[in-house]
């Protein structure tokens, strides 16, 4: 009798033993699958947080991020697309050249872009001003749907800056019935959080 509950008790520990270890994995499975349901929305909040803020910086102008994002005037947002190609740095001359293309929409636009009054200015995040390398409009004819590159250099930016908080510039176009230039009432196109490519080739 003795004997079969010593069988009995061995055979219950046995089972126990063998038990354990899949009742840990399943609790560590468990354990798993809650975390990744708790990191799942903060995941679709913060993508949903970035696309407020660069609504957000497209409407207001202000910087709610570290994101490249350009403010353009409604006149010529309705007729020119604007597409930045980059912003390249000659660390040696400390100068930089944004580099954007326009492409009109709707009707050949006559689009000019830089101020003969040297009122185009780059700014740092610390507030430090940078001055166009020379004060000629950069005129072109933007046929509809083709791209017209412009390239607009700013001088005194030391090869340290990584990037520009915004470079404001001048405009002037005729598309069509549509006309319109920078003036008190009309701002400059803005581009925003502009990183720079110090030393680098322009594609």
């Amino acid at each position: 009798m003795n004997n079969c509950k010593l069988m009995l008790w061995g055979t219950l520990f046995s089972f126990l033993l063998c038990a354990a270890p899949l009742t840990v994995c399943a609790q560590e499975e468990q354990q798993a699958e809650a975390s990744a349901r708790q990191q799942e929305p903060k995941k679709k909040k913060s993508k949903f947080g970035s696309i407020l803020r660069k609504m957000g910086e497209a409407t207001t102008g202000i910087n709610m991020s570290n994101e490249l994002f350009t403010v353009i005037p409604p006149v010529v947002k309705r007729n020119i697309d604007i597409e930045v190609v980059g912003c390249y740095g000659d660390s040696g001359s400390e100068t930089v050249t944004l580099i954007f293309i326009a492409r009109s929409k709707k009707a050949k636009a006559d689009f000019r872009v830089g101020s003969i009054y040297g009122s185009d200015k780059a700014y740092d995040s610390k507030g430090t001003t940078f001055d166009r390398t020379g004060t000629k409009q950069v005129s072109q004819d933007c046929p509809v749907g083709v791209p017209v590159k412009y390239e607009l250099g700013f001088k005194g930016v030391p090869g340290t800056l990584q990037a520009l908080e915004l470079i404001s510039l001048n405009w002037w176009m005729s598309a069509g019935s549509d006309k319109g230039h920078s003036n008190s009432d009309t701002p400059n196109m803005e581009f925003r959080n502009v990183p720079i490519l110090w030393d680098v080739v322009p594609e």
